[in-house]
């Protein structure tokens, strides 16, 4: 059955035949596997089948978000993801049950979006290394559940328009001088040596067509230069959380 254990790597929204699989019942050569495994069980019973299938059951969805983001790494892309056809994630990816498809959609824009991103860095979770849990009740608070039927046709138009576009990492989206920014900040704060001028902040051409387009589709009315703002407020945050964060 199709499962996705992670979305890292993940470039593109639309994940539809971008699958894992998962095993929902014993299969041939399944005990050659567990032999290379060191598994030390000549049979699977069929409890643990059937549990495995009720466990499927309860999981199924097309749309799913990280559970535990690393913000900063240079393999993270999006925070969400739908497929057309149902899959069976992990526990490494949050499970949004929807049943109408385009309102799953709809959510999955906002979920990509620089709106999610300034509520997730502003309630995000202090802990001691980069990764950072995207927690139910956060998602709960942030109320970007669309509600109107227009305003969720708007952004499964924006949905389809990006779906399949290729997103570089996270943080060159917001700043495509990101990695050069940061090792001049902290050269200036932890050696005490002045760089040569502040490096411009520079988004990702795809990023910032992506949230205008979100943007009206909500009926926000914002200028480039306003959003901007927005990503280099993210990307201070980052940098400065970055560095005061163990790996």
């Amino acid at each position: 059955m199709p499962t996705l254990r992670t979305g890292i790597g993940l470039k593109t929204m639309e994940i539809t035949d971008k699958y894992d699989y998962i095993a929902y019942k014993s299969y041939l050569g399944l005990d050659n596997i567990m032999q290379a495994c060191g598994f030390n069980k000549n049979k699977l019973s069929d409890k643990f089948w059937q549990n495995v299938k009720e466990e499927l059951e309860r999981t199924k969805t097309n749309l799913v978000c990280i559970r535990r983001i690393n913000p900063y790494s240079p393999n993270t892309h999006l925070v969400a993801f739908y497929s057309e056809n149902e899959i069976y994630p992990s526990n490494q990816l949050n499970v949004i049950k929807e049943e109408e498809k385009d309102k799953a959609k709809a959510v999955c824009v906002l979920l990509n979006s620089a709106i999610f991103l300034s509520y997730f860095f502003l309630l995000k979770e202090e802990t001691t290394g980069r990764y950072i849990d995207i927690r139910f009740y956060d998602l709960e608070e942030m109320n970007l559940y669309p509600t109107e039927t227009s305003t969720v046709k708007k952004l499964v138009n924006v949905y389809d328009k990006f779906k399949l576009q290729e997103f570089p990492s996270l943080r060159e989206q917001l700043d495509l001088n990101f990695e050069a920014r940061y090792k001049a900040f902290w050269v200036e704060k932890r050696k005490k040596q002045l760089t040569l001028g502040e490096i411009e902040h520079k988004p990702f051409p795809l990023r910032l067509k992506f949230d205008m387009e979100i943007c009206e589709a909500l009926g926000v009315s914002i200028k480039e230069d306003e959003l901007k703002r927005v990503y280099d407020m993210i990307v201070k945050e980052m940098i400065i959380t970055r560095g005061l964060k163990r790996d």
